[in-house]
């Protein structure tokens, strides 16, 4: 399903200022710009939708809110004389229509991945890149792809990734089909991180 008139419409006006609304109105430009939360601001820009300004500032203030404090990563010592061997460590970040701050779910699958590298003792690179669905390539002022693709970069950053870590950030045309499905899959954030962990001994199991 393709995007309404409406939003089309909000999106590629933005803040043209078409419509106006009272000081104390709920979709005030006064109003939006106290709200702090991404909860809010996503219920403000869904009742103010069809008021082309106010949809557009609260989608642009959600995407610039800061990204919560994540778990500390925290890597496993290496012991002396064990064998290394590269590991690849892969997550896909999901990202709502026209947004580049990610719902609940992404944090989740994020602080899952920090918890993944937990196994390793160092990590090599961090690669990550930012998609954008059929929808969105039309609105470029907003600059999603490489926004989501920074938002995952800052939230390895501000877990502690190491200094010296290699950091790639990248944006990529869509990737999967014109659907319902495949729109939803490119708006998205994909991370690769490549780390060296000691080399897990499989146990011989044994017949009963």
């Amino acid at each position: 399903m393709r995007l309404t008139a409406t939003v089309i419409l909000a999106m590629s006006l933005s803040f043209a200022g078409c419509q106006q609304t009272p000081p104390n109105h709920a979709c005030s430009s006064q109003n939006i710009q106290r709200l702090t939360s991404a909860a809010d601001l996503r219920a403000i820009a869904e009742r103010c939708v069809s008021i082309i300004d106010a949809y557009a500032e609260a989608k642009e203030r959600l995407n610039s809110l800061p990204p919560p404090q994540p778990s500390r990563l925290q890597l496993t010592a290496h012991l002396p004389g064990a064998v290394t061997e590269m590991v690849a460590y892969e997550a896909d970040v999901f990202f709502d229509l026209l947004e580049s701050y990610p719902p609940d779910l992404a944090f989740q699958k994020l602080e899952e991945l920090l918890s993944r590298l937990k196994a390793a003792h160092e990590v090599i690179s961090v690669e990550v890149t930012g998609y954008v669905d059929m929808n969105e390539v039309e609105f470029r002022s907003f600059d999603l792809a490489r926004k989501r693709a920074l938002f995952v970069a800052n939230y390895f950053k501000a877990a502690g990734l190491q200094a010296d870590v290699l950091m790639t950030i990248k944006t990529a045309s869509p990737r999967h089909p014109d659907t319902l499905e495949g729109r939803a899959r490119d708006r998205s954030a994909s991370v690769l991180v490549l780390a060296r962990r000691d080399r897990v001994k499989t146990p011989l199991t044994r017949a009963l």
